[in-house]
């Protein structure tokens, strides 16, 4: 048997904090109680940074989002309730990245809203911005029991596509 490394040191521009413990959503609240902690953690970590969010993924009991703020791109890591920072780090944001996001209308938040109201029973997984055909548009991956599905909302006018 190995021995086991010590816990890296977080980097200058990384802070780390303890988790808090939340449960997680279970049953038929689970949709709804999912929903309203994904857009507490976009609120949480687009006020730690001043930014806007580009990307949100459930990982691990956790909410990992990127938010670009003053050119950095900010990976956020937030507690499954949504309100509590865990772990934050920078690096200097794409350019292509943040000229998608200056070019999007609709918030991460506005979409997230728009998509899961169309259909109640979704759980959401992962939520990004994308483009196509030269349009910004958020793509957003939802469950509903065991199935994975994919809703598009239009980043400038907020429509389902």
């Amino acid at each position: 048997m190995g021995c086991a490394a010590a816990p890296a040191a977080p980097s200058p521009s990384e802070s780390v904090t303890s988790p808090a413990t939340s449960p997680t959503p279970s049953g038929d609240a689970a949709p709804a109680a999912r929903k309203a902690a994904a857009l507490q953690a976009i609120q949480t970590a687009e006020g730690a940074v001043k930014g806007t969010a580009f990307s949100l993924d459930w990982s691990r009991n956790r909410w990992e989002l990127e938010v670009i703020a003053d050119g950095r791109m900010h990976d956020i890591y937030v507690e499954s309730a949504g309100a509590t920072i865990v772990r934050q780090s920078s690096s200097r944001a794409e350019a292509e990245d943040a000229l998608l996001l200056r070019r999007a209308k609709v918030t991460m938040a506005d979409a997230l809203t728009t998509a899961l109201g169309s259909s109640p029973d979704l759980t959401v997984v992962e939520v990004d911005l994308d483009s196509r055909a030269g349009q910004p548009l958020w793509e957003i991956d939802a469950t509903s029991g065991s199935q994975r599905q994919r809703v598009r909302v239009d980043a400038v006018t907020g429509t389902i596509i």
